[in-house]
């Protein structure tokens, strides 16, 4: 489970992880690393698998979108 949201503030993104969503952000970050490139994480509702819908924080809002790059 990974799960990205931005706090009911608007100033803090928050990120959820079970120990699977850990590895798998981190095998897409040392992707980035290793092919100077970039990578879209999105939640089923965007068409992705990657990224959990399931809302964690509380009043939380859900991001559907994450872009790992190694620029």
């Amino acid at each position: 489970m990974l799960t990205l949201e931005l706090n009911k503030k608007g100033e803090a993104v928050e990120i959820f992880f079970d120990e699977a969503g850990a590895e798998l952000l981190k095998s897409y970050i040392d992707a980035a690393l290793k092919n100077r490139d970039h990578y879209h994480l999105m939640t089923p509702e965007w068409g992705g698998s990657e990224l959990s819908s399931e809302c964690q924080g509380l009043e939380n809002e859900v991001i559907n979108h994450l872009r790992v790059a190694c620029i």
